[in-house]
């Protein structure tokens, strides 16, 4: 087997010096160089988009570095992370038998034989059987070829390995010309490759994303499901035990007025009180589980009735809903969380005579933009006062749910509060 650092190298040179002493017959040396070059850069593009993997890339440029020098035979050598250099498969022109001659060898950036001249210091190494006086006759017949030539394989500083040319079809070998159609091929097959590698990278970045963000989609509605299924159970309770007792108890003081020995003022007190705390419990169930939300149009019957508790509040809520009906209830849900929320901030801290709730479809999900006349305030500080965990509410649901949402407010100029969730998660 041969090792490319079997052999003497004096006949490299650095791969810096210009390469157009020996350009086509007859013609200007500055323009052949620069037709080579299209056809280089031509060849490694049009290769790239066609290759299915990079084997198939390296093979499909072999093949065309074969007939732009001329060359039988054309392999890549790579670098392995072990300082190893080792031929690819898929060369051109080479079978089993060939590549089975061709054996790994050890490349180091401080190494001083052929391969490692070659692979770190840019040198450019080309033999012939018929130089004199032929210095490298011994390697080429252990390979088995009558000429040679090999280039590094970089992209940038990176050190990919090189890529050689053997049996040229010139009776005196390859030419300077073609050594530097080689080395453009080694460069730019070097950045195809880092090209290819990063692409690999992304796109098995995307695939961890891609699961991760389906594992919190699939948590989202877990937590969403549990919670549901508890706010119904909290609603049932609150309204087969809470609210029937407060009945029983209006009841029974409608028996105790009829008698003599009572205080109608204070029964009547009492009995406000009373009508003040059912209210509120009706209410607590109903925004805790809207009973219309699993209906068909459940989603904007249940947000009219949000707004309709405004009435007495001195608040006159104007609603525009543009959205389809057939939304799941795990949707639908979130949708009404944000907009409760937000008009119960309204409600509670605004001072506003006015909110207007829209919903429509915008991008492939349903914005919503909650609006009022309010006091204002600065949302740099009151994102940063502990207890206001409305405003956190509404911005961690609408993230965890794929969506987006933003607020804008300033003292003395209102809110405007937005949220964005995507249709299918």
């Amino acid at each position: 087997m041969l090792s490319l650092n079997q052999g003497k190298y004096e006949g490299l040179w650095s791969g810096d010096r210009p390469l157009m002493d020996e350009m086509r017959p007859g013609s200007d040396p500055v323009e052949s160089a620069h037709d080579l070059e299209v056809d280089v850069l031509l060849a490694v593009s049009s290769h790239t988009l066609a290759g299915q993997s990079l084997t198939d890339f390296y093979s499909r440029l072999a093949e065309t570095i074969g007939d732009l020098v001329g060359a039988d035979r054309v392999v890549f050598w790579r670098l392995g992370d072990d300082n190893t250099l080792a031929p690819l498969a898929g060369g051109f022109g080479v079978d089993r038998a060939f590549l089975s001659g061709l054996a790994a060898t050890h490349c180091s950036p401080d190494g001083d034989d052929l391969a490692s001249r070659v692979v770190h210091d840019d040198l450019i190494f080309r033999a012939s059987s018929q130089d004199s006086p032929a210095e490298f006759a011994d390697m080429l017949e252990t390979l088995g070829v009558k000429s040679a030539i090999c280039v590094p394989w970089r992209a940038g500083d990176v050190r990919l390995g090189l890529v050689a040319a053997y049996d040229s079809a010139k009776p005196d070998g390859f030419s300077e010309e073609d050594t530097w159609v080689l080395q453009k091929v080694g460069l730019a097959a070097g950045l195809v490759t880092q090209l290819w590698h990063t692409q690999e990278q992304l796109r098995k970045t995307l695939d961890r994303l891609t699961k991760v963000d389906g594992a919190r989609q699939m948590l989202l509605k877990n937590m969403t499901r549990v919670a549901e299924k508890e706010r119904k159970h909290l609603a049932t309770e609150l309204h087969d035990d809470a609210l029937q007792k407060l009945t029983a108890a209006e009841l029974q003081l409608a028996r105790l007025t009829q008698e003599d020995n009572v205080d109608p003022a204070s029964l009547e007190i009492l009995r406000g009180l009373l009508d003040e705390t059912e209210t509120s419990i009706r209410r607590l169930v109903f925004e805790v589980r809207p009973p219309a939300l699993e209906s068909p149009d459940g989603l904007a019957q249940s947000i009219r009735d949000r707004l309709a508790m405004l009435v007495g509040s001195g608040i006159t809520p104007e609603v525009v809903l543009d959205f389809p009906e057939d939304l799941s209830l795990d949707l639908k849900t979130t949708i009404f969380r944000q907009v409760s929320e937000a008009v119960s901030n309204v409600e509670r801290h605004s001072e506003a005579t006015r909110v207007k709730v829209s919903l429509t479809l915008g991008d492939g999900g349903v914005l919503g933009v909650i609006e009022d006349n309010g006091h204002g305030f600065d949302v740099a500080e009151r994102s940063n006062v502990p207890g206001h965990l409305g405003l956190l509410a509404l911005k961690e649901r609408a993230l965890m749910a794929g969506g987006r949402y933003r607020i804008e407010s300033h003292p003395g100029s209102g809110t405007r509060v937005e949220f964005w969730i995507p249709l299918e998660a």
